[in-house]
C-alpha cells in the first residue's frame, strides 16, 4: 500500500509540476490544449520517476543481507506522513477552483498554491530526511536520494525542454 501510495503522490505532484512549467509561457488566449500538454508531460515525467524507483527499490531488496523490504517500506510510510497532508492541502485548494467565484480562486492561490509551490522543495527534502531519521538504514538513504533529486529536478528540465518562454512575451531591450 506503501509503494502505491508514494507513486500516486508522485504522478499528482508531476501534474502539477507540468501544469507549472506550461503556465505563463506562451501568448495564447486559448490554452486548454498547451496546459493539457504540459500536465502530460509532467505526469509522464513523474511515472518514469517512478518507475525508476520501482526498479531501484526491487534491486535493493535483491542485495544480500537483511529483510530490506520490510526497511523500505517503513521508510516510505515515514514519508508519507510529510507529503500527504501537503499534498492534501494542494488538491483540495485545486478543488476549490471548482467554485465559479473568481475571488475565492484568487484567494486559494495567492494563500495556499503560491507558497505550497515555494516550499514543496522544502517539503520534498523534509519527507526524505524525516524518512531516514525514522528508519537510518542506507538502502532508505538511496531511495530517498534518488526520489528527492528527480522529483527536484523535473520541473526545471520540463520547463527547459519543452516550455520555452514565447518570443512574444519578452518585452524588447
Amino acid at each position: 500500500m506503501i509503494p502505491a501510495t508514494l507513486v500516486l503522490l508522485a504522478l499528482v505532484d508531476g501534474a502539477l509540476i507540468g501544469f507549472r512549467s506550461g503556465a505563463g509561457r506562451v501568448g495564447l488566449v486559448g490554452k486548454d490544449a498547451h496546459m493539457r500538454r504540459a500536465v502530460l508531460l509532467g505526469v509522464l515525467a513523474a511515472a518514469l520517476i517512478a518507475l525508476g524507483g520501482i526498479v531501484l527499490a526491487f534491486a535493493l531488496t535483491l542485495l544480500p543481507g537483511r529483510e530490506r523490504w520490510a526497511s523500505l517500506e517503513a521508510g516510505g510510510a515515514a514519508a508519507v506522513t510529510v507529503f500527504g497532508p501537503f499534498a492534501g492541502l494542494m488538491v483540495a485548494s485545486l478543488l476549490v477552483w471548482l467554485v465559479p467565484i473568481t475571488e475565492l480562486r484568487t484567494l486559494v492561490t495567492v494563500s495556499l498554491l503560491g507558497p505550497g509551490t515555494l516550499l514543496r522543495p522544502a517539503v520534498i527534502v523534509l519527507g526524505m530526511t524525516y524518512a531516514f531519521a525514522r528508519v537510518p538504514t542506507w538502502e532508505v538513504a538511496v531511495l530517498g536520494a534518488y526520489g528527492a533529486s528527480e522529483m527536484l529536478l523535473v520541473e526545471p528540465w520540463l520547463t527547459r525542454r519543452f516550455f520555452p518562454i514565447d518570443p512574444r512575451l519578452v518585452p524588447p531591450k
